[in-house]
């Protein structure tokens, strides 16, 4: 042992923070360090030979003799080598709480005791405080307003408010301990398991820190809208996973509310457009029926034939413009009540586009002309019914806003993966700052103002490319002509 081991061991011994007093065997203190004076505001004087009761309150000072007789007669260590609580008296009488723990040491035939007091009422303030700041967090938690459940790593609720437990219409105890995929219904309520697996496997958040809007699943089966906040808390040997949960049952009633009214807002505008538009689009060709109708039963001799033929042409083109516009608010109509579903079957598109080009052809008073530009294979799966009336509309208007005897392109293409189709032609084309509503409802280009239409074609044609799941683009130069785009999803590859 080195010479400066006792200076070595009375430095630390003075300078603990822990109170060390050595008794004899007659319980007179011997010794006590610095902490010992500070911890009951005694001068060292003032202690030294005294009986150790002097720092013991009155209920323990008995025990206290009775422990250490029992234990000189009888070898009994019922509080030698162990440590307990009790109360303590300082020099002002007052009592507090000390943790005592007793140890026996011999020196020289004479047997000793130390005990090291450890004061408690700093732990006993901070207990008090962890214990009110517990119950502080625990009320605010079962008083806020939106739901709060806590989960471990497996997904079992640890904990769940108030306020949570009402919305899923649970009593708290019934929940805690189960799984939290009760709460959800599916495919979130089969799925929620591999989320967490996969979270803990690569670490990779998808939900936690981020907002979203889910739906929940009362016990009676009801489904609810809320917007849910994911957190992650790692503790000492775990992690947990905090859920606020914020009804919006009645934000998303509003919003039902809101587009129930906003639907019925466009359709009264579709009807007040519909009467506009009638009593302007049939005006012109009901006339022209009354006239050439009129007019047919005065040419009724062999040499009339031609003239006949004439107005009988104007009657049936001004028909076939009144049916337009009434196929097109009732095709309109159906897409607005969703009476239009995507229906796709297998058909041949070459032969499906060369019998439309020839009914363009046959039909075409203007006489022009359209080239085929046909690429890829003939098979494909999509809605027949839908693709007529996009080529259709797209061919129509293309002859309409096109001079005479001008050459229409019809490109089809079928690769691995698309069909794409691009109509063009060379007419008139759309003023640049007009373009951004092409495809808006009732709207039509100011050089078109001379030329019969709804403005809702093209509306129509973009519903029933999205219901395709397509796409469509356009480009067009005003006074050289404009190209469609449409490209679709060639499914005949995967199915």
């Amino acid at each position: 042992m080195s010479s400066d081991t006792p200076f070595l061991l009375q430095t630390i011994v003075e300078h603990v923070t822990d109170g060390i007093v050595v008794i004899n065997a007659k319980g007179q203190i011997q010794y006590c360090n610095e902490a010992v004076l500070t911890l009951f505001g005694y001068d060292l004087e003032e202690l030294l030979g005294e009986s150790i009761n002097k720092l013991i309150a009155d209920r323990h000072r008995s025990h206290h003799d009775q422990y250490l007789e029992n234990y000189l007669k009888t070898g009994d260590s019922r509080i030698i080598g162990t440590s307990r609580v009790v109360k303590a008296v300082n020099k002002n009488g007052e009592n507090f709480r000390v943790h005592l723990g007793i140890s026996e040491t011999q020196h020289k035939d004479e047997i000793f005791f130390t005990g090291i007091f450890r004061d408690l009422h700093d732990i006993q303030e901070q207990t008090s405080q962890l214990t009110e700041s517990q119950q502080r967090l625990n009320t605010i938690i079962n008083t806020a307003v939106d739901g709060i459940i806590t989960i471990g790593e497996r997904g079992i609720i640890e904990t769940i408010n108030l306020s949570a437990a009402h919305l899923f219409g649970y009593e708290p105890q019934e929940v805690i301990g189960q799984n939290i995929r009760m709460l959800m219904p599916d495919p979130h309520h089969s799925q929620h398991d591999q989320y967490l697996k996969n979270y803990r496997d690569t670490g990779v958040k998808k939900i936690i820190g981020i907002g979203r809007e889910v739906l929940g699943l009362r016990k009676d089966g009801q489904t609810f809208p809320f917007k849910l906040s994911v957190s992650e808390v790692k503790l000492k040997d775990k992690r947990i996973f905090t859920g606020i949960i914020h009804d919006i049952s009645d934000r998303v009633r509003a919003e039902e509310v809101e587009r129930a009214l906003e639907k019925e807002k466009e359709l009264n505008e579709l009807k007040s457009r519909f009467v506009s538009i009638a009593s302007h689009e049939f005006r012109t060709p009901l006339s022209t029926i009354l006239s050439s109708a009129s007019l047919i039963g005065r040419y009724e001799s062999k040499e009339q034939k031609e003239k006949r033929n004439k107005h009988i042409q104007r009657i049936k083109n001004n028909v076939k413009h009144l049916t337009t516009i009434l196929n097109d608010f009732l095709s309109l109509s159906k897409l607005e009540e969703g009476k239009i579903e995507h229906q796709p079957l297998f058909f041949d598109l070459h032969e499906f586009c060369t019998d439309i080009k020839e009914e363009f052809e046959t039909n075409n008073t203007k006489n022009n002309s359209i080239h085929l530009d046909y690429k890829g294979d003939k098979k494909v799966f999509l809605d027949k019914k839908l693709l007529t009336h996009i080529i259709h509309n797209l061919l129509s208007n293309a002859i309409k806003y096109s001079e005479a005897q001008q050459v229409i392109e019809w490109i089809v293409l079928l690769e691995t993966k698309t069909i794409t189709i691009t109509i063009k032609d060379e007419g008139i084309g759309i003023p640049p700052e007009e373009q951004n509503q092409l495809f808006e409802r009732f709207f039509r280009a100011k050089n078109v103002s001379n030329i019969p239409g709804t403005g809702l074609g093209l509306n129509i044609v973009r519903k029933y490319i999205h219901l395709m799941d397509g796409t469509i683009d356009f480009h067009s130069v005003l006074n050289e002509g404009t190209s469609f785009t449409i490209t679709f999803p060639n499914t005949l590859k995967t199915l």
